[in-house]
């Protein structure tokens, strides 16, 4: 079987966001619409209409979550902001796409230092970030640690270097 070389061009709709929000098209499944002002795009699901669909960049990559738990984490967004004053059994909302990381900064909101559990069976893996297994990190009274989830394939894996 011989190669075949196609030279194509692959352009998106494109218009103002004055313009997209006028005419609040709705985009097929997977089409891509770009703002030319902002540079901002949105991606189609087929049945959801322009000004009703969250920006494809902003929603997970430049955003972030606030809560007080680490039970039940939103993967909404790429980092979130926990402001605790108890140790709780870390837990996604939802599964988290093979590929993405989730970057928590965890703030000990109490008087005392937080012994966090970190999950170590199965999807989880919890290390630090020499490799070792950890099954806790500790958070003292006003500090802070950070913490990733990267997804793998049938696992998360759960860093930190506190």
């Amino acid at each position: 079987m011989s190669l075949k070389t196609v030279s194509t061009i692959h352009k998106q709709r494109v218009n103002t966001a004055a313009n997209w929000a006028a005419g609040n098209p709705v985009l097929q499944a997977g089409q891509i619409g770009v703002e030319s002002d902002t540079r901002r795009f949105k991606i189609g699901n087929g049945s959801t209409a322009w000004n009703s669909l969250a920006y494809a960049v902003d929603d997970f990559f430049y955003g972030q979550n606030a809560v007080t738990t680490l039970a039940s984490l939103p993967v909404s967004k790429r980092l979130v902001i926990a402001s605790v004053t108890t140790a709780t059994t870390l837990s996604l909302a939802t599964a988290l796409p093979v590929g993405f990381d989730l970057h928590i900064k965890l703030y000990n909101t109490s008087g005392g230092s937080i012994t966090q559990p970190l999950p170590t069976t199965a999807p989880f893996e919890s290390k630090k970030g020499d490799g070792t297994n950890i099954s806790s990190v500790s958070v003292p009274a006003g500090g802070s640690v950070e913490i990733n989830i990267i997804s793998a394939t049938n696992k998360y894996i759960i860093k930190t270097d506190a």
